[in-house]
């Protein structure tokens, strides 16, 4: 039964960037004297209107800034030197890795000189033995797993912007990416930070050993602050060793039902080597396969059923592992929880099935407008959720509802897409997704942080309690709030 794998400008960016803008007036317009002495204290800068076209404006091309001036340090010291200058003189800072983010969360709105990490690039160490690895900031994920992979190691975190994405931004950003469910969130996987405060000075919090307990964890406050409490400027990993087998799959589902007694007889039966179950629905898949770059019918897929996923295995004995997923197979099909699928063949075949994944957001932005959601939802109410927001697109006949995300760990994307933006689509979605989410225990955000996107909807669904803690800690850390102003926090 199984075949062989051969085969606009946004309205809302401009929206949020005028809401930032209205609160961040304190910090007032860069003066021309504060311009010069920054370029001198970090001789590498960017002030050409062409060149900053690439720091003001994100990827996704939904949120576009004004920042004059781009801060390109090469050292620790030239971080903690232009910080310091800058909060002396109240001048706002955004810091910027590799500029990847979905949320708006690494743009200037309102003229703040952005702190780009790009060019403290260096990794420092790997210990083959431990598995840490020492980088700085702006290392990209790609190099990071090249360099690790001679010593039988990969990162413990995949993204599908890995060819641009900084670890100092995944940090920032606490990013979960596709192998979750096997390396868990980087709160266990980071063993060592350094962070340079908002008055320059350095916050040590390297440890190059996996244990640590010393009084309070303050490296966890960094992991999700998005750059508003400091600017992490080293990053120290705890690498996974690299799979000796690897077994990937793409199987077609009558349901999301269906899928989820996939994952349940998958945990079962395949548990102890599981490294991913991606779900992903006909909509999104079928957009895939609309791109020049793809070529489903080679990879035998038929794209007869509303729901597929890809699973992914990662263990030390190809034979064994085969075997059991032969046996997962063959009894998820016997209950129906699956009804056809393709198994890769060789490492190529494995890289295109995953490509049909990672491509599902290019995919859904060349098709127009995207209104973007992150959400973990408990499993059991995927199905409703899923249905409830398609009957509320039936309004709109040109409005295509797209679906991804990680099942194991109830990550959900949720991506409607119409030929451009529509401000009444947008009323019809919100806040109704964050409502029926927070209403179920789930969270706004998964994995893409708040940033500008989901700030409004953040003071409305986190804890009044937990939101005063929040600032009173950024009032500690950086009082004069010059870092990421507008982000997360409204302060």
């Amino acid at each position: 039964a199984f075949g062989r794998g051969v085969g606009v400008r946004a309205r809302v960016g401009a929206r949020v960037g005028a809401r930032v803008r209205a609160r961040a007036r304190a910090f007032g317009a860069l003066a021309a004297e504060d311009a010069k002495e920054l370029q001198r204290l970090v001789p590498r800068s960017v002030t050409d209107s062409e060149s900053l076209i690439n720091f003001n404006r994100d990827w996704t091309g939904q949120f576009e800034g004004n920042s004059p001036l781009v801060l390109q340090p090469r050292s620790v010291a030239e971080v903690q030197e232009a910080l310091a200058y800058c909060t002396n003189r109240r001048i706002a800072v955004v810091p910027q890795g590799g500029n990847t983010g979905l949320v708006g969360g690494g743009i200037a709105y309102s003229g703040e000189v952005v702190l780009s990490l790009s060019r403290m690039d260096a990794i420092l160490d790997i210990d083959a033995d431990s598995g840490v690895v020492t980088c700085e900031a702006g290392v990209v994920l790609e190099r990071l797993a090249e360099a690790l992979a001679p010593h039988g190691l990969v990162p413990p975190i995949d993204l599908g912007a890995k060819g641009s994405c900084q670890l100092g931004g995944i940090a920032s950003t606490n990013a979960g990416g596709l192998r979750f469910c096997r390396f868990g969130s980087l709160l266990g996987n980071v063993t060592g930070l350094e962070v340079v405060r908002a008055d320059g000075e350095v916050l040590d919090l390297m440890n190059v050993c996996r244990k640590d307990n010393t009084g309070y964890p303050l490296r966890q406050l960094f992991l999700g602050a998005e750059g508003t409490l400091g600017v992490i400027t080293k990053v120290a990993l705890a690498a996974a060793p690299k799979p000796e087998s690897v077994q990937v799959a793409f199987l077609a589902c009558a349901s999301l039902d269906a899928v989820l007694g996939a994952l349940r007889l998958a945990k079962r039966r395949v548990g102890e080597i599981l490294s991913a179950f991606e779900l992903v629905d006909a909509v999104a898949l079928q957009s895939v396969a609309a791109l020049p770059q793809v070529d489903a019918d080679r990879l035998g897929l038929s794209l007869r059923q509303p729901y597929y996923v890809l699973l992914e295995t990662y263990g030390s004995d190809a034979g064994r592992d085969q075997a059991a997923l032969g046996a997962f197979l063959e009894e998820a099909l016997a209950a129906e929880s699956v009804e056809d699928g393709v198994l890769a063949q060789d490492e190529t075949q494995a890289s295109e099935l995953w490509r049909l994944r990672e491509l599902c957001p290019t995919a859904a932005a060349a098709s127009g407008y995207v209104y973007k959601y992150d959400l973990s939802l408990p499993l059991r109410s995927w199905e409703a959720f899923t249905e409830e927001c398609r009957g509320r697109m039936e309004p709109y006949p040109d409005a295509r509802v797209h679906v991804w995300g990680h099942a194991v760990d109830g990550n959900i994307h949720l991506n409607i897409v119409t030929p451009e933006a529509r401000e009444d689509v947008r009323t019809a979605l919100e806040p109704w997704v964050y409502d029926y989410v927070a209403k179920r225990g789930g969270s706004i955000s998964a994995e893409h942080g708040i940033g500008v996107l989901k700030l409004g909807a953040f003071q409305n669904t986190k804890a009044a309690a937990a939101q005063e803690t929040m600032s009173a800690v950024k009032k500690l850390l950086d009082p004069n709030a010059i870092l990421n102003p507008g982000k997360i926090l409204r302060g």
